[in-house]
């Protein structure tokens, strides 16, 4: 067997495999004695009849087919144990010559794992910002009203809406006197002044009294989420339908009780802890980003396509999870992007070819200083997942083990890089 590599861009070959017609001849045998098992011929017993009489009776066309089946992947398997490639997906196979007592030639395109060179990661450093975390008393207070709001009461009142009222309300939305799609909603809840709609529209419930009905315009603003009644005038119809005060309760020992803390000053102490935590998280993820980006455009990478391709599905099989897991539509949040589907896919390969060739630079730095997960953190992840009636595969158990390997790797080059 002869082969002649062609290199590619973007980490992609074309292996010209030729097959010898001995070999061929080897394949050709070995097709036919497996065909031959289903078949018998008239006055012999089943595998005892000529091969000749089973060979014409099967058919040459079944037996070069089967032939190419068996020599094809043969082949192309030892070609690339030949050549010391790794592909990343199946080949585009091309068969050039093929036949009976001839040699074969075929051609197969494969992207490969890509070549590394990996800059001098250890004379990157990246500021530590943790010292710069400062909880203030007004942020302790944010999150107060936050728990107050949790256990607060809605009180039903004769009166008409104020600022902080629960409300029910129905509308409907008009634009250039026209229904706009999905613009209507009945028994529709929201706090007065909470943010929750555009702020002049929440303006105009003021004032209302229950069962009064009231029509009013809201000039969206420019930078709104949704392009289409961006900077646009949007006629409202609508119906107060039900006003509760919101009892707030106070601020003092007894809330704190309810919290499960002994007092009001453990409270603010426990708030203030999970806040530096969380602002902590925040900034070293911050950094450990940045550590990343910075690792990746100092290396040199050719990134197969097969892989971008691949990450882009994953990226954008998660956004259409999180849009549908809100209750909200895909297809609404493409309109308010005023996008299709392939200018969003088209948006997406450029973060996804960021995350390849940070993913192919950190698989070179863990096999480069020799990182591996113990079986114990293997199997501690495994169980947390079994937990969740996750269904335990090899493969699952090597993507397990490589996340590991992925994350301690981090870890050492925050380390090494963070002064």
């Amino acid at each position: 067997m002869e082969t002649k590599v062609e290199k590619l861009p973007k980490s992609r070959v074309k292996l010209t495999i030729t097959v010898g017609p001995i070999e061929m001849g080897d394949y050709f045998a070995r097709a036919l004695n497996s065909l031959a098992t289903d078949y018998s011929a008239p006055g012999f017993r089943p595998g005892k009849a000529p091969m000749q009489l089973v060979e014409k009776q099967i058919g040459d066309d079944k037996v070069a087919t089967e032939a190419l089946e068996i020599a094809i992947p043969l082949s192309y398997f030892n070609a690339v144990k030949k050549e010391n490639l790794t592909p990343i997906e199946q080949p585009k196979v091309d068969v050039k010559e093929f036949g009976k007592g001839k040699r074969m030639v075929f051609q197969a395109e494969v992207d490969v794992m890509p070549e590394i060179k990996v800059g001098d990661y250890r004379k990157i450093k990246i500021q530590n910002s943790q010292s710069k975390i400062k909880i203030t008393d007004k942020d302790i207070e944010e999150v107060l009203k936050q728990l107050q709001r949790q256990i607060s009461t809605p009180k039903p009142v004769n009166r008409a809406a104020k600022k902080e009222d629960l409300v029910e309300v129905d509308f409907e939305s008009f634009i250039e006197g026209k229904p706009m799609a999905n613009g209507k909603s009945q028994n529709h809840p929201l706090v007065i002044g909470q943010g929750q709609f555009v702020k002049e529209f929440e303006e105009n419930l003021v004032g209302m009294k229950k069962d009064e009905k009231k029509e009013f315009s809201v000039k969206f603003p420019s930078d709104f989420q949704n392009k289409e009644i961006a900077n646009k005038k949007i006629d409202f119809k609508v119906l107060m339908k039900d006003i509760k005060e919101i009892i707030l309760p106070e601020i003092d020992e007894a809330f704190a009780l309810k919290f499960g803390k002994k007092d009001l000053k453990s409270l603010k102490e426990s708030i203030k802890e999970s806040k530096i935590k969380e602002e902590e998280k925040k900034v070293h993820e911050k950094s450990e980003q940045e550590l990343t980006e910075k690792i990746a455009q100092i290396s040199e990478v050719e990134i197969p396509e097969s892989l971008v391709n691949a990450e882009v599905v994953r990226i954008f099989q998660g956004l259409v999870y999180q849009i549908e897991s809100k209750g909200l539509k895909f297809e609404d949040y493409l309109k308010n992007l005023k996008k299709t589907q392939e200018d969003l896919v088209k948006d997406l390969r450029k973060p996804a070819e960021q995350n390849v060739k940070i993913s192919l630079v950190l698989g070179e730095i863990k096999k480069k200083e020799g990182i591996k997960a113990t079986e114990a953190e293997v199997e501690n992840d495994i169980k947390k997942l079994e937990e969740q009636k996750v269904q335990i595969t090899d493969e699952v158990k090597q993507r397990i083990r490589n996340a590991l390997e992925i994350r301690k790797t981090v870890d050492y080059l925050m380390k090494i890089t963070n002064p």
